[in-house]
């Protein structure tokens, strides 16, 4: 676990740093309005490919042969570093896509709240996700693709209504 939390805080930092960069960036070259029209863009997109069941992810996942090869800390480093880039891994939604826009485009002073926020939900889902493995069995677990199902259904919703929302704004 220590190990996964060390690879994490490292990865995101450095996509922390890289989407603060950019955002500064982009807040000295392009007006607000701007901007502001982007992320209503993004957040309709992503929301309406969320609930066609269409989330963008790379196709891609961390190498495996990293399980065979690297002890169980240094590869919970390996592995959480390279999930912590966000562009690595499958995605139940696009929500994290969602944040990162909303950072870039918008508050790129932020991303030390986007770091910690990021952090603390995903070591926390690994140890919640780690002790409900241990307590169910595959006998329990069917409905786990209704549940994906639905969360992008609910999460293209919301990303929907907050585009309407910037759009009325």
């Amino acid at each position: 676990m220590l190990g996964y939390l060390a690879g994490y805080v490292a990865g995101g930092t450095m996509l922390v740093l890289v989407a603060y960069g950019v955002g500064r960036l982009l807040e000295a070259v392009v007006p607000h309005t701007a901007r502001l029209v982007a992320l209503t863009v993004v957040l309709l997109v992503l929301g309406v490919l969320d609930i066609v069941n269409r989330t963008p992810h790379a196709m891609r996942q961390v190498p495996q042969r990293h399980a065979r090869n690297v002890s169980p800390g240094w590869r919970g480093v390996v592995w959480s570093f390279d999930l912590a880039l966000l562009f690595t891994t499958r995605k139940t939604t696009s929500l994290v896509w969602a944040a990162l826009a909303t950072l870039v485009l918008l508050d790129p002073g932020a991303a030390l709240w986007f770091l910690l926020i990021m952090v603390v939900v995903s070591v926390g889902q690994l140890v919640v996700g780690t002790y409900l493995d241990h307590l169910m069995t595959t006998k329990n677990i069917g409905g786990e693709l209704l549940f994906i199902r639905l969360s992008r259904v609910v999460a293209g919703g919301v990303m929907v209504c907050l585009a309407t929302v910037l759009t009325v704004w």
